[in-house]
């Protein structure tokens, strides 16, 4: 098989597995996530203002996007959307949530997880390197982004799947 036919192929199953991204997995930990109570304030942290403006991935015949916005309050929300042979395959909102001194990266896909939101603790806040976890769902359960370059990213999901890891490398094309 081509080294092309290998990325088509990897491409396709990243889509797929982020287009059921949180169809299951939602056990009573995630839930208990889910449900947190207590005062939601905004995240103010600089440290993900690198994460502001519109990112695209593109292999092939498939796109991915992801645009962040920072609010009027500092806290920073956004959108992302996977086009597969000018097709959408899902759209997705984007948020970071700061509950109980805890940043949750969160994520709501309307038509899965009957449209509940995901979240996704962060674990790691180094430089440009944020990793976010929720071990409780199947796929993803560890979402990577490492910025490097001036606009350059990496983007590392993995789970319990069989496809264990996937990356997108994702370029800023508008601050």
């Amino acid at each position: 098989m081509t080294c092309k036919k290998k990325n088509l192929i990897k491409i396709l199953l990243l889509s797929a597995i982020l287009s059921i991204f949180f169809v299951a997995g939602c056990d009573e930990e995630q839930k208990d996530d889910q449900n947190i109570s207590g005062e939601e304030k905004p995240l103010l942290s600089e440290k993900l203002d690198i994460f502001t403006g519109s990112w695209e991935s593109k292999e092939f015949d498939a796109v991915f996007t992801e645009t962040w916005n920072k609010n009027p309050d500092g806290s920073l929300s956004g959108a992302g959307v996977s086009i597969y042979n000018d097709t959408v395959v899902f759209t997705e909102t984007l948020s970071f949530r700061l509950i109980r001194d805890t940043t949750y990266y969160v994520v709501n896909i309307p038509d899965q997880n009957e449209g509940k939101d995901v979240m996704f603790r962060m674990t790691k806040c180094e430089d440009s390197l944020f990793v976010f976890e929720n071990r409780a769902h199947d796929y993803p359960q560890v979402i990577t982004y490492k910025f490097f370059k001036k606009d350059s990213a990496r983007v590392t999901l993995e789970g319990s799947l069989e496809v264990d890891k996937s990356e997108l490398l994702m370029k800023r094309v508008k601050r």
